[in-house]
């Protein structure tokens, strides 16, 4: 049955994580969450354009499934098709409003357009905020004083500004 394979498909890793799935779709090529995982292995493998047509797939089964365009909008972001991605990015928060992380993915990819409207970019970043913020929060009081003469220490944290784009576009500020 091909919801036992997909099921077990589930508990594996790896190649034979894809192969449970590839026999589920044998068996049911309907299947759209097996689909979708096809495609979440086939991206692993960087074998892209299989990838993507899984997620496609999956979407074309079940329009309901924000997580097919969202996929695919992340592949095509990694391959630099911003402008291709960006309305599977926006599908995916119409299926899925309660999510902040496809939301923020959205926000992402606008931050990579070519030439963006950047008064659109700052009105979903508001509905963004609006949407997900903590409401009631009083602001943090700070200690330090306001003396404007004295020296500024700035601090940067990040667990993975290393590898992060954030952390390249920051490299020419710290060096000035």
């Amino acid at each position: 049955c091909s919801s036992d394979l997909y099921n077990m498909a589930k508990a594996e890793v790896g190649g034979a994580r894809c192969g449970s799935l590839v026999r589920a779709l044998a068996i049911d090529s309907r299947f759209a969450a097996a689909h979708l995982d096809l495609g979440v292995c086939r991206h692993a493998q960087d074998r892209l354009p299989d990838a993507l047509a899984h997620y496609r797939t999956a979407a074309a089964l079940d329009p309901g499934l924000a997580k097919a365009p969202h996929n695919a909008g992340a592949l095509l972001m990694q391959r630099g098709l911003t402008l291709q991605a960006e309305p599977l990015f926006r599908r995916s928060v119409v299926l899925d409003p309660v999510s902040p992380a496809l939301m923020s993915d959205l926000l992402f990819c606008l931050c990579f357009l070519e030439t963006p409207d950047l008064d659109a970019v700052f009105a979903e970043h508001r509905r963004f905020n609006r949407r997900f913020a903590c409401k009631g929060t009083a602001p943090s009081a700070f200690s330090n004083g306001r003396d404007p003469d004295r020296v500024l220490r700035v601090g940067y944290v990040s667990s993975n500004l290393h590898r992060h784009p954030v952390g390249h576009a920051l490299l020419g500020l710290f060096e000035h």
